[in-house]
């Protein structure tokens, strides 16, 4: 009885703490990072990317005229728009690959986000991920109460340059 209490105890204790840091790193609507865990992984990404002379891109996302989508159909619909928005980027980046090739997505502030793509540079992070991304949440029938919603989104690209060791210049040129 008591090994079995100890490993129940245990496994409890595993399980709280992969909740609780699940919690801690994920937005709770768009189920993505939150940009504060977010730039914890950013930073060690770009030390390993400028160590390795790999290159490494991030795309800024913003959604165009979010008040107005709030302001007419209500923060609800603004939720979901969010929340499908996350879902659309989700689908175009790497995240069930060896940890080295995977690429990361946060939500970066209020209708804003950010994606990092490992091993991608400026042509294929603009061309590839960010116009697939862009066109897809363009053709994608956002609806709300039998409303359609149309949806854009404004996005900025970026790549790291030789030498740069933290993210930061190369987020502000996205931007």
């Amino acid at each position: 009885l008591f090994i079995f209490s100890a490993v129940y105890i245990q496994m409890t204790t595993t399980r709280e703490k992969s909740h609780l840091f699940h919690l801690a790193t994920r937005d709770g609507l768009t189920e993505l990072y939150v940009i504060r865990h977010f730039r914890l992984i950013m930073n060690q990404v770009v030390r390993e990317a400028s160590v390795r002379k790999e290159s490494l891109s991030v795309i800024l996302l913003d959604l165009d005229h979010f008040k107005k989508i709030n302001d007419t159909y209500g923060h609800p619909a603004g939720d979901m728009v969010l929340k499908k928005t996350a879902e659309l980027i989700l689908a175009f980046i790497r995240k069930r690959r060896p940890f080295r090739e995977l690429d990361f997505a946060a939500r970066y502030g209020g209708e804003e986000f950010i994606v990092m793509l490992r091993k991608a540079g400026l042509k294929d992070a603009a061309l590839v991920a960010a116009e697939r991304i862009r066109k897809k949440v363009e053709e994608t029938p956002f609806e709300w109460q039998g409303k359609r919603i149309p949806v854009t989104v404004s996005l900025g690209v970026a790549t790291l340059h030789s030498g740069e060791n933290v993210p930061d210049p190369m987020v502000h040129r996205a931007d």
